[in-house]
């Protein structure tokens, strides 16, 4: 049998040789605490085969995106804090009617966002001026810049082609 690194929700419970535990989920507790039950068999059953074995607990920490709540208007009021703001607000705004072509259109401007402004999710800092502390990153310049080279050396390919075929 190959090993089992991970905790198995599935099982409710593990036993783990090397480290001397047996790990129960919340539930499995739960259920075993009350005298009768299968899960209590169990407990009682893996405590009996091996009595110095620890029982413990596991908890579970869900690592949510901090991204996750990010609304349009809080974009919008970060966005209002920043020195020349009208220029990040314009972005924004056609950031928010090009995302309208894809599936999800909060996704699209989400991932924009964050690519742009990668210090949001950090702590507030300000300068000596009072002025707000932030990075931003012009994504776009460079992607479009080699979109750009691109379809202008198909353009050209396209017009040789058609003057061979001429």
């Amino acid at each position: 049998m190959g090993k089992k690194k991970n905790f198995d929700t599935r099982k409710r419970y593990c036993v783990n040789h090397a480290q001397n535990t047996v790990a129960i989920s919340r539930s499995f507790q739960n259920a075993a605490s009350r005298k009768g039950t299968p899960e209590y068999n169990i407990l009682m059953s893996i405590q009996k085969d091996f009595p110095s074995m620890d029982v413990t607990v596991m908890t579970y920490h869900k690592k949510g995106k901090p991204s996750t709540h990010l609304t349009y208007r809080k974009m919008e009021l970060y966005l209002e804090c920043l020195p020349d703001n009208q220029r990040y607000i314009r972005l924004f705004n056609k950031a928010c009617k090009v995302s309208r072509t894809y599936p999800n259109p909060p996704s699209e401007v989400r991932k924009w966002f964050l690519e742009s402004f990668p210090d949001f999710n950090k702590p507030v800092r300000f300068d000596r001026n009072g002025e707000l502390l932030f990075r931003y990153i012009d994504t776009a310049l460079e992607e479009n810049s080699e979109l750009i080279e691109e379809n202008s050396t198909n353009t050209t390919e396209q017009e040789n082609d058609l003057d061979d075929a001429a």
